[in-house]
């Protein structure tokens, strides 16, 4: 018995299983799948969502900074060196994560789109980028369904 598994999806001689926390919440059957289309996609569905929180972030941050740095160009002396170095805190705290959410909003890897009699389910497929699993996945997906699975990348 063949399978193929990640925190996604686990794919055997029975069919497909969507998981959600290793739990299997859909089964495919090989006999419901009209098509298979493999293509690079983003791993996030809302990465706009995303992708504006972070500018937001990094927009937010760059406003609490200006007037400290207008306060500290002010300065003359040594004077509470400390307490500024704690002012600086939460507007780069802001900058790090805006930026971590802009980079997460830009990550792509290999999405399989699987069409049904009932819907649609794009499925990350990222653990199975080496190219031995990859290519013993698109054989065993070829010799299980009715028609060809299409590599789109």
């Amino acid at each position: 018995m063949t399978q193929f598994s990640n925190d996604y999806i686990r794919i055997d001689d029975g069919g497909l299983d969507l998981l959600r926390n290793c739990y299997a919440y859909r089964h495919i059957a090989y006999s419901d799948i009209h098509s298979i289309r493999i293509r690079k996609g983003y791993l996030l569905r809302n990465r706009l969502v995303t992708l504006i929180i972070g500018i937001v972030f990094i927009a937010v941050s760059l406003k609490l900074m200006s007037p400290v740095l207008i306060m500290l160009s002010h300065m003359s002396g040594h004077s509470h060196i400390a307490g500024n170095a704690r002012v600086f805190f939460i507007p780069l705290s802001f900058i790090l994560l805006g930026a971590y959410f802009i980079f997460q909003s830009m990550l792509r890897s290999r999405i399989m789109s699987v069409k049904t009699d009932y819907g649609k389910f794009d499925i990350r497929i990222k653990e199975f980028d080496n190219s031995d699993s990859f290519d013993n996945l698109i054989l065993f997906l070829n010799d299980n369904i009715k028609c060809r699975v299409d590599i789109g990348i």
